[in-house]
């Protein structure tokens, strides 16, 4: 039972949606439900007010994140009046972590007895992989398959910026800390290339044995059928890696069988004002949520207007750490999850979120759930955590530091610029654009990369409990998928937000049978109506503004970052 403070209104909800239930008796077959997945998907998304109109007129009912697609999922398995769902995948937005948790999501629903069918207008390696772990799979017969594999590219600047005048004269510690090779070089390095081999051979073997075993095939039979693509949809189905090709109205005829009664399909929509409701007691506290998702740069958040690399989402070190502190203050948060999906950043701010964590940690149980990448400055800051959760498929590692600046000195030249500077001190100038590092610069620039790192890996051995030695076998600044790192000790377990959530609810001592209600903590706000979308909220960042945020994020000259903002293409 909950608290008594919260028995009366868990009561009162209780026993409307009971009341709701014993009006939801019929129809006795619900059959299958419909759900159109399409376009953005994110792990979480704040809730609007329920009195704000919707902002997609008409789609109002589709789940709007992933934490709200498992809610619908966990009722429709909870109905024994729902044959299955299908799902159709078009135009799904996710990055691997997300759809590899989705999928996770549709095997869920086949334990719980459901049949689980994904409708596959087209698509690439990622969309079939995700509609792999159906127990069918149907496409249009006028569809194509391209699930050709994976590949990963990487652009080298040098060159580049050597016709514009410009040389980036950085530094990185660790070998495999590839990041300052894309204003470096023009060429890959043999270590880049020994790590991007590595993780592409580990990704792609990942998805081939969960394609082969829901595809119900053998792993060379499997590889074969990918090695065939790009495939009509005929073809994928004489191949075996489809069941049906069908137009959409023929699916619910096709899933009845020869001479079957066809069982009603209906809208999502439809479908979840009929649905019964899960009638669990609630954890007398909850499981606070706070997402990191960016890059790493003191200061406030920010969310740049342009798609620019490393200049989308800036995650401030201080927005985070009041989150932070609200939550070890809220007496009815007992555990805190962390979020984290974040190439790293400024080495400073990874530091000290890395502390305001801890601090969180010797209050709270906190755990870290890492989402598609959450390496260097990322994966700093959850090795604060007790627990770290990953998908197989997430990215993350990297351990190691880069730094320094870029020279102008040419292209300053080339506009006719002059330029003179006065200074006072030894190394007045050593972050001056105008000319590259002098030897004791230099010196004096690894020795700060230098600590930055024994910092970085100190960090490491304290939280998740490994000698020096190991630790510096796991660094050098190298990417692993979620599947290595847990080999390596560097996560705990393989799973999503579900795994994370049930994991922080267990470390504080939660009922097992009361259901840990999840919010996300938020800072407090006076009231306002929400006029302008979330984002412009918390602080849309100006053209003007753009600027000055990159330079908040190079001002510190150490830094951990991740070579790549890895992105499903």
């Amino acid at each position: 039972m909950p608290s008594k403070r919260q028995w009366f209104p868990d009561a009162f909800l209780l026993g409307g949606r009971a009341l709701q239930n014993l009006l939801r008796q019929r129809p006795k077959d619900l059959g299958f439900a419909w759900l159109h997945l399409h376009a953005d998907l994110p792990e979480v998304r704040p809730r609007l007010p329920r009195w704000l109109p919707p902002l997609r007129p008409g789609r109002e009912d589709l789940p709007r994140d992933l934490q709200g697609l498992r809610a619908a999922l966990d009722r429709l398995a909870a109905d024994p009046r729902v044959r299955g769902v299908i799902f159709e995948l078009a135009d799904l937005r996710a990055g691997p972590a997300r759809l590899q948790a989705l999928r996770q999501e549709f095997v869920r629903l086949q334990h719980a007895g459901k049949e689980v069918v994904a409708y596959l207008p087209g698509g690439g390696t990622w969309e079939y992989y995700l509609a792999s772990g159906a127990r069918a799979l149907v496409m249009p017969e006028g569809a194509a398959l391209n699930a050709v594999g994976l590949r990963l590219e990487a652009y080298f600047l040098g060159d580049f910026l050597a016709t514009l005048g410009l040389q980036a004269d950085l530094e990185a510690v660790g070998r495999y800390k590839a990041s300052p090779e894309l204003f470096t070089r023009s060429t890959i390095s043999p270590a880049h290339q020994e790590m991007l081999e590595s993780l592409l051979e580990a990704l792609y073997t990942e998805l081939v044995v969960e394609m082969a075993e829901g595809r119900r095939m053998t792993r060379p039979q499997m590889e074969e059928a990918l090695n065939a693509n790009p495939l009509t949809a005929d073809e994928a189905l004489r191949m075996g890696l489809v069941d049906a090709c069908l137009p959409p109205r023929a699916v619910g005829k096709w899933l009845a069988g020869e001479g079957g009664e066809e069982p009603p399909v209906r809208p999502w929509g439809e479908v979840q004002r009929l649905l019964r409701h899960r009638l669990r007691w609630r954890a007398a506290q909850r499981i606070g949520l706070i997402p990191i998702e960016g890059t790493l740069v003191l200061g406030e958040s920010r969310e740049a207007p342009l798609p620019l690399p490393f200049a989308q989402n800036w995650v401030g070190h201080e927005t985070i750490a009041q989150r932070l502190r609200q939550a070890a203050k809220d007496r009815r948060i007992g555990a805190v999850v962390l979020l984290i999906n974040s190439p790293g950043g400024a080495a400073l701010a990874a530091d000290l979120l890395w502390e305001e964590v801890r601090r969180l940690a010797e209050e709270k149980p906190v755990v870290a759930c890492l989402q598609d990448q959450a390496t260097s400055g990322g994966y700093y800051v959850a090795t604060a955590a007790q627990a770290i959760v990953a998908q197989p498929v997430t990215l993350t590692g990297s351990i190691g530091i880069f730094g320094g600046k870029v020279v102008d000195a040419g292209l300053v030249q080339r506009l006719g610029i002059g330029r003179h500077a006065v200074s006072q001190g030894r190394h007045a100038g050593i972050y001056a654009s105008s000319a590259p590092f002098r030897p004791d610069e230099r010196e004096r620039l690894r020795a700060l990369l230098e600590e930055g790192y024994r910092l970085f890996k100190m960090r490491v051995a304290e939280g998740r409990g490994l000698s020096p030695q190991q630790v510096e076998e796991r660094a050098q600044g190298r990417i692993w998928t979620g599947r290595q790192a847990l080999e390596l000790g560097l996560v705990d377990a393989l799973g999503g937000l579900r795994e994370a959530v049930q994991r922080a609810a267990d470390l504080a001592g939660l009922p097992a049978h009361l259901e840990p209600e999840v919010v996300l903590v938020r800072p407090r706000r006076s009231f306002a109506l929400p006029l302008v979308p979330w984002a412009a909220r918390e602080g849309l960042m100006s053209l003007s503004d753009l600027y000055a945020c990159v330079e908040r994020l190079f001002a510190p000259r150490v830094l951990a970052l991740c070579p790549w903002w890895f992105r499903l293409g």
